[in-house]
């Protein structure tokens, strides 16, 4: 079921023209968005949206959203079980980690790019709380636990070949139903 939400989730991203959005943070915003699990190659100047996880030495893909880091993806956890209508029925939370990630020449032209991206996610997820078939509650910033949302910047380089790259962590989570009947 992690994998129908995460995908469904970045459905619902790709799927809004606000993802691509300018605003205070950053008025520019961007040309569009792309799927990269759709067989297209990352392009700069769009928000890239992968199925998978967060790639440090993936500069060119910014700006970008990933799918967890390499140490934790997702987590899931049983909150109530239940039967209902002869099935097995599980209310359970689960915690998907987005991750903003964006590049510039400088600290505060990434740190501007990722404040934008981040506030456009924020919006759209805010806006599909409830998604039948998919989940019953989300909430953007809150994991449980120890995962909080987490905002780093970092550059290397200098002169014409330094590059800055703001990144956050935002944990969404997710309560939803999975039965004995449900599909994988």
């Amino acid at each position: 079921m992690i994998y129908a939400i995460e995908t469904h989730m970045l459905d619902v991203l790709q799927a809004d023209a606000t993802l691509y959005a300018g605003g205070s943070a950053w008025p520019a915003g961007w040309f569009g968005s792309v799927r990269t699990s759709e067989a297209a190659a990352p392009q700069a100047g769009w928000v890239n949206l992968f199925d998978g996880s967060y790639e440090p030495a993936g500069g060119d893909h910014r700006p970008a959203v990933y799918l967890g880091t390499e140490q934790i993806e997702a987590y899931d956890r049983l909150e109530q079980p239940t039967i209902a209508q002869g099935a097995w029925q599980e209310l359970r939370i689960a915690t998907i980690v987005l991750v903003v990630a964006a590049a510039a020449p400088s600290k505060q032209q990434a740190r501007q790019q990722r404040d934008q991206l981040r506030a456009n996610i924020r919006a759209i997820l805010n806006r599909h709380i409830a998604e039948p078939g998919y989940w019953y509650d989300a909430r953007m910033g809150e994991g449980g636990g120890q995962m909080q949302e987490q905002l780093r910047v970092t550059a290397v380089g200098s002169g014409a070949q330094r590059i800055a790259e703001a990144s956050a962590i935002l944990p969404v989570t997710v309560r939803y139903v999975w039965s004995s009947t449900a599909q994988a």
